[in-house]
């Protein structure tokens, strides 16, 4: 009899809370790469057994991402107001974590309650490039002299002459 009446009041709990009833999906990322301590856009709907959830929402959005091991809860949150749909999704801006090295993130948003998403958005997040600018004419330039300016440690460059390659 005990273990009935427990059984019935977690199960109340479970269902007037919406504790592990909804389902947040992540919208895939619109890029597969960014630098370090570059921002961005999460979007997100919330689903309970394929509609809107019909309970009222509680608690806060929150933006989870790791590298591997278990996820970790960033300070970027915003408030739980209202569901999020697929044709309306919620929109968080995360700031990428800081790194020396490349590393591949997985990132999702949850709510208290929801679970992981089992297949969450990835993301390769790269260093920031060490630049170098050197010239052929080491201390200073007079007017009506010129000088080479060698680029390097980037892909691609762009100078206010519109090049794009490492030397002009």
């Amino acid at each position: 009899m005990k273990k009935l009446i427990l059984v019935a009041i977690l199960s109340m709990f479970i269902l007037s809370s919406g504790f592990g009833a909804g389902l947040i999906n992540n919208v895939p990322l619109s890029q597969s790469s960014i630098c370090t301590g570059d921002t961005i856009t999460l979007k997100f709907y919330v689903t309970d057994n394929g509609t809107v959830p019909t309970y009222a929402p509680y608690t806060t959005y929150t933006v989870y991402y790791y590298n591997s091991g278990s996820p970790s809860a960033t300070t970027t949150s915003i408030p739980c107001t209202s569901w999020y749909t697929q044709s309306s999704p919620g929109v968080i801006k995360f700031a990428i974590p800081s790194s020396s090295t490349t590393r591949t993130y997985k990132l999702f948003v949850r709510w208290m309650g929801s679970g992981i998403p089992p297949s969450p958005p990835t993301i390769v997040v790269n260093p920031l490039p060490t630049i170098s600018i050197i010239t052929d004419n080491p201390n200073y330039l007079c007017s009506g002299q010129t000088a080479m300016l060698t680029a390097s440690g980037a892909r691609t460059y762009s100078w206010s002459t519109t090049d794009r390659k490492s030397v002009v």
